[in-house]
């Protein structure tokens, strides 16, 4: 078993720390009478991907392993079959085509709740780049997004995939592309709030201290996937935080923070522990959920601490810039914030990063000067043309922010988006940048009992927080006390 597993698209491959596999996750290859029968009150997860690939023979338990997605030979996926289901569980054995969109697919099918995949067309074939609109799981979340296409192949015309790859619903209200143009050379991003600014001159940190006590530098300073991920259990409180420390070279207006970084597949798996416990009623709690204002529900997000809160500071103490709602941890994703409330007396530039323990994973930081990039070199394109997995047009769901929404109620429903160019050049260069508002819905069937002990201290300030990293303890125990009987 693969414990702290991530998945990594752009190098194809899994990492994680070799485990061995536990007997209840074994049920369906020891039930010779091909049943496959599983005891409904059990607490075990009903829906895991089992990849079967060779590893080196120097492999042993506990050690971190890296797997190709070319040296995986088999994967399924085991989960509850509904339509066999009575008074026992049944589980459903689904053999996967072997392919990276399949491995990732599943995979995160097991990890994850995710939100609708984006994907690009690099000119052979369509490539993922991201999600949009992470973590708006309900209608009252619904919100904007900007997301990097740096795959694209950009010519006459750039086509864009909005897929639905998991148990999920998901309503897409508006689709437009962002195109910069600029000189070879030149990097182009986009900030949280959808402003494009070209970046220059990156500088890393000199220090980055987590909890004032864990030397995070090398963590953040080269874009390598060893990240600085906010897991540490030392520091007596479940909230982790990061403070890097800059020389300061130019005035206020001018620079930023230049970050690549993506949620972490802890947050996920410890919110659908926590959506577990609701039991069978749990549609229940999602209708009531719908309900409430969606102001209500980011207080809670807030309170345990499930954005990345960056701050900055300066003679007045500290000044927080944003609370970074979440993106996703299928892929890195690429921003810049612009910085402001710099010190008035120059010296170094001290910045925090604030989150719930294992919520997030920096993996670059460095600090830039920005410029807003000028309003004749942006272009916002509507999709020239948009048809479903089916050839059916849905241009209009996705042209205009007007609450006709795309649809998406099932997984294997995807939309084929093709905008133009005017005027293209190829001796231009160019950025591209998917902004989208939407949400979706997690589909779960969830049985047994809600525990209500359980549920009522996550509705305590920071009860969320503190659970992750008790759960991440109990994981991490377990695993020790399994390598002891080796």
């Amino acid at each position: 078993m693969l414990r702290s597993m991530q998945i990594f698209p752009e190098k194809e491959e899994l990492s994680g720390i070799l485990t061995d596999v536990p007997e209840y996750h074994k049920i369906y290859l020891n039930d010779k009478s091909g049943k496959y029968k599983y005891t409904k009150k059990a607490t075990q997860m009903l829906q895991e991907v089992h990849v079967y690939t060779k590893l080196d023979s120097s492999s042993r338990i506990e050690m971190n392993v890296n797997i190709p997605f070319k040296d995986i030979t088999r994967m399924e996926v085991i989960e509850r079959d509904k339509g066999k289901s009575t008074g026992v569980t049944i589980l459903a054995v689904v053999g996967i085509t072997i392919g990276t969109m399949a491995v990732i697919t599943a995979i995160a099918a097991a990890l994850k709740e995710s939100c609708p995949f984006i994907s690009v067309y690099d000119g052979s074939e369509y490539v993922l780049q991201g999600e949009t609109f992470g973590g708006a799981i309900y209608p009252s979340l619904a919100r904007e997004d900007y997301v990097p296409l740096p795959s694209a192949a950009i010519g006459p015309e750039v086509k864009v995939m909005v897929s639905n790859e998991l148990k999920e619903r998901q309503f897409t209200d508006m689709a437009n592309l962002l195109l910069a143009e600029h000189a070879p050379g030149q990097q182009v991003l986009i900030s949280p709030a959808g402003e494009l600014m070209l970046v220059s001159n990156p500088v890393p940190a000199k220090t980055a201290m987590l909890n004032n006590s864990r030397d995070m530098l090398q963590m953040v300073t080269d874009l390598d996937n060893t990240a600085c991920a906010f897991n540490d259990t030392s520091a007596g409180t479940p909230v982790n935080r990061l403070v890097l420390r800059f020389d300061h070279a130019l005035e206020e207006g001018n620079l930023g923070l230049q970050l690549s970084l993506r949620n972490a597949y802890w947050l996920e798996y410890t919110f659908q522990e926590l959506t577990k416990h609701f039991g069978d009623r749990y549609n229940q709690w999602v209708g009531q959920q719908k309900q409430k204002p969606g102001e209500q529900i980011i207080q809670w997000q807030e309170a345990q601490h499930m954005p990345l809160t960056i701050s900055i500071k300066n003679g007045d103490g500290w000044k927080e810039l944003l609370k970074l709602k979440t993106i996703g941890p299928l892929m890195n994703r690429d921003l810049v914030i612009p910085l402001k409330h710099l010190p008035e007396n120059g010296g170094p530039i001290e910045i925090a990063f604030s989150t719930g323990f294992m919520f997030w994973e920096l993996d670059q930081v460095k600090m830039v000067e920005i410029e807003p990039l000028p309003a004749s070199a942006m272009r916002t394109l509507k999709p020239s043309a948009a048809v479903d997995e089916e050839g059916k047009n849905v241009m209009n769901s996705l042209k205009e922010a007007d609450g006709k929404f795309l649809e998406q109620p099932e997984p294997g429903k995807r939309a084929y988006l093709t905008y133009k160019v005017p005027g293209y050049s190829p001796s231009k260069a160019y950025s591209a940048f998917l902004h989208s508002i939407g949400y979706y819905e997690p589909i779960r069937d969830y049985q047994g009992p809600a525990d209500l002990g359980f549920l009522n201290r996550m509705k305590d300030p920071g009860g969320f927080t503190a659970f992750s990293m008790d759960e991440y303890k109990r994981v991490a125990q377990s695993a020790y006390l399994a390598a002891k009987k080796q």
